[in-house]
């Protein structure tokens, strides 16, 4: 939010004042901004989708991203929103809307990696790991390890790594479920599994699933 230019015949406590009820105008935008909203995203059009990738693979549908990110951006005003409140906050400054829009499709594209990623027929995307020692250090001296993930990267990928690991590990999900939709239901059916590795956040029993764990 760009500050109007303040006259320079102010006194210092009106100066304060204008301030102060700046930042609380601020502060009461950004709290009232949340990512915790229904899910957007239809059971048909994640299947036509899934239809696609098998068929064709994931490279060919690359490029339909840009579309879809861009019908999102023009039509889904909450993610717009949401979007801009986000990367306002990172960036410490107002996004454009190509900046938005980059934001937006780097949500399809986890969302296209997981139709590959969760499904055990398909190929799996090409995924790099860096820094695995701490993990490894922990595990060897028998502790668990909490690993904190960003909503727009994909931890499926750490459970598709796991895969060719040669030692197992065990794995679990904390995850707060209460906005999940139909489309995350389609893809998460593709690994039977999926669903057993799954802590839901907010439950009575979430704690006492992860000390089990």
């Amino acid at each position: 939010m760009r500050s109007p230019p303040v006259n320079a015949s102010l006194s210092n406590a009106e100066l304060r004042r204008y301030e102060v009820a700046r930042d609380k105008t601020v502060s009461s935008q950004e709290t009232t901004e949340t990512w915790l909203v229904p899910e957007r995203g239809s059971q048909r059009a994640i299947s036509f989708m899934l239809y696609l990738a098998r068929l064709v693979g994931r490279r060919p549908l690359i490029p339909l991203l840009d579309p879809i990110a861009l019908w999102y951006l023009i039509k889904d005003r909450t993610s717009r929103r949401n979007s801009r409140a986000y990367l306002r906050r990172v960036l410490g400054r107002e996004p454009s809307l190509f900046m938005i829009w980059k934001h937006i499709r780097s949500y399809a594209q986890i969302t296209l990696d997981r139709l590959f990623i969760l499904d055990l027929q398909a190929k799996l995307p090409e995924i790099s790991v860096e820094g695995p020692e701490r993990l490894f250090k922990a595990l060897e001296e028998g502790r668990g390890c909490i690993l904190l993930g960003a909503h727009i990267g994909s931890f499926d990928s750490l459970r598709a790594v796991m895969r060719v690991m040669p030692a197992p590990l065990t794995l679990k999900i904390l995850m707060y479920r209460g906005y999940t939709g139909d489309a995350t239901r389609v893809i998460e059916a593709l690994d039977p599994g999926y669903e057993d590795r799954l802590i839901p956040l907010g439950e009575p029993d979430t704690m006492l699933r992860v000390a089990e764990s």
